[in-house]
C-alpha cells in the first residue's frame, strides 16, 4: 500500500531548504519502480516550515494529527499540524542545566513515537535515551549508560519489531568533537 501523503510531508520537512509554509516542492525520483508500493506515485513533497538551524527525527503522531521534531542546536521540539500551524512543543527538549557550553548541540535529535501517548526522543543534551509523556511533556530518562560508560550523544533510533530499541551514539553532539 502507497505511503500516505502525510508520511510524505513528514519527508518534505527534514529536506534541507524549507523556504514556507506547505509549499509544493519538486517531487520523488523513483531508481526502482518498488517505491511505488512504498511512496504513492503523485506523491509531492511540501515545505511546511522554515526558520531552523537544521531539524531531525520527525515523528507523526496519529492520535491528535500532528508532526514533531527536533531543532537539535536551538534546543526544542517544533509540533506542525495542518489545523494549527507551526509551535514550539518543548523548549528545552534536551539539556536544561546550568551550563551548555560543553555541548555543541544540547537539544534533542531522533524521536520515534513510544508507548500510548509517548514519544522515545534520543536526547543529546543529557546524553541519554528518553521517553516524554505528549501531554505532560515529562521526561524521564531510559538509559544514559552502557557498560559503566556514558553515552556520547545519541541521535537516531529505530524500535524493532520485537520492541528491541536501536540507536546511534556518535560524539558530534559535544563541543570539539567531530
Amino acid at each position: 500500500m502507497p505511503a500516505s501523503r502525510r508520511l510524505v510531508l513528514v519527508g518534505g520537512l527534514a529536506a534541507a531548504g524549507c523556504s514556507s509554509l506547505a509549499v509544493t516542492a519538486g517531487g520523488v525520483r523513483r531508481m526502482d519502480p518498488a517505491l511505488d508500493g512504498v511512496v504513492a506515485p503523485d506523491a509531492r513533497l511540501e515545505r511546511l516550515a522554515s526558520g531552523f538551524t537544521w531539524s531531525e527525527g520527525p515523528v507523526w503522531i496519529a492520535e491528535g494529527a500532528y508532526l514533531l521534531f527536533s531543532d537539535v542546536p536551538e534546543n526544542r521540539i517544533h509540533r506542525w499540524s495542518r489545523a494549527g500551524g507551526l509551535s514550539v512543543f518543548m523548549a528545552p527538549s534536551g539539556y536544561d542545566g546550568p551550563d551548555p557550553s560543553v555541548f555543541r548541540e544540547p537539544g534533542s535529535n531522533g524521536l520515534i513515537a513510544g508507548p500510548a501517548g509517548t514519544i522515545l526522543m534520543a536526547d543529546h543534551g543529557n546524553r541519554a535515551i528518553a521517553r516524554v509523556d505528549l501531554a505532560t511533556q515529562v521526561k524521564t530518562l531510559l538509559a544514559t549508560h552502557y557498560r559503566g560508560a556514558r553515552f556520547n550523544s545519541p541521535n537516531d533510533l529505530v524500535q524493532a519489531s520485537n520492541g528491541a530499541i536501536f540507536f546511534t551514539d556518535p560524539p558530534y553532539g559535544l563541543k570539539d568533537m567531530d
